[in-house]
């Protein structure tokens, strides 16, 4: 990735094991990041220690001075955490609602925003498939005079959703990236099928986008017959 130039964002799992993924990845930073973030850890803000635990990670990364690098997303095992936490006997590490997660994802957006306001040693993707959450991500990077082409500022969706926001984002000139996720059916279903419970705005949004395609054909057709 350091020789070729591209950030390589290793995804969040379940709790049970994040701790040590996380330990490998910031080990990974401290090798690597020295010029830029060419390695990216996933954070879930479904996670109700995610915003604490991501400020420790990116202050700790900086007092080394190397850059921190992170996909930020709303999360995708609220059912199999729920019931690993019930059969184990400890709390949910779930927030309780959609809400609770909008919040502390828009309260960690705000916080790496205002790093690269601040042009600190930082750089995240905004990986939602919410229009809200782009439009508030946006709206904070214009708030704070951040510069969405200096290479530390992306958004990212799953290739097949949600792509009128996509080509919406790339014809105001934001970076975005398309993820094509790729493999046998019985691997690749289920790993879609976890996306759509993650952000319930997929399914309102891809009616949406298929009445935007009906519109822009039926448009289409009348420019031809002109």
């Amino acid at each position: 990735a350091v020789q070729t130039g591209v950030m390589a964002m290793i995804d969040a799992e379940y709790t049970y094991f994040n701790g040590a993924t996380k330990l490998f990845v910031l080990a990974l930073m401290l090798i690597y990041n020295v010029e830029k973030a060419f390695i990216c850890f996933t954070y879930q803000c479904y996670l109700k220690k995610t915003f604490g635990l991501l400020k420790q990670d990116v202050e700790f990364i900086l007092s080394q001075n190397r850059y921190f690098g992170t996909k930020l997303v709303r999360g995708a095992y609220m059912l199999k955490e729920k019931e690993l936490a019930k059969v184990h006997g400890y709390t949910n590490p779930v927030h309780d609602d959609f809400e609770n997660t909008t919040k502390m994802y828009n309260q960690s957006l705000d916080y790496l925003m205002q790093h690269l306001a601040n042009h600190r040693k930082c750089a995240f993707m905004v990986a939602s498939h919410n229009e809200g959450t782009i439009e508030y991500a946006i709206q904070r990077s214009v708030d704070l005079n951040v510069d969405v082409n200096g290479g530390r500022l992306f958004f990212g969706q799953l290739y097949g959703m949600c792509d009128h926001v996509s080509y919406s984002l790339g014809n105001a000139s934001y970076p975005i990236y398309k993820s094509l996720p790729y493999g046998e059916i019985d691997q690749t279903l289920p790993y879609l099928i976890r996306r759509a419970q993650e952000n319930r705005s997929i399914v309102p949004g891809a009616r949406r986008e298929r009445e935007l395609l009906k519109l822009n054909l039926i448009e289409r057709c009348r420019l031809y017959k002109k």
